[in-house]
């Protein structure tokens, strides 16, 4: 299920500049290498870039999950839930992040 989360992160929302591109696509690599921290900081190059960019946040919060830090990826799909209120997904993903933070 998180890889098919992931997949769909991937696609854009919002038009995005060149540099916030290319942090997503390297933050991709990396996360599919398993390797959540350096993903981390890309995707944090790609929002810093962008701060609009949707996908980076949701990516960001993906890697930030995978890495147990829980109440800082509860906190971005927080925000992720009031840009994009209609968008059940991420208010669904929010909830299991906070279910899974409990355990």
């Amino acid at each position: 299920m998180k890889a098919v989360l992931f997949i769909l992160a991937s696609f854009s929302f919002f038009a995005m500049n060149g540099q916030g591109v290319s942090s997503i696509s390297r933050g991709n690599e990396y996360y599919r290498a398993s390797q959540f921290d350096l993903a981390e900081v890309q995707y944090r190059k790609a929002v810093e870039s962008d701060p609009a960019n949707t996908t980076a946040r949701f990516n960001l919060a993906n890697a930030l999950q995978q890495q147990k830090k829980f109440d800082e990826a509860i906190k971005i799909l927080g925000i992720l839930s009031t840009v994009i209120l209609t968008d059940s997904f991420i208010h669904n993903l929010l909830h299991e992040y906070e279910i899974e933070h409990k355990c």
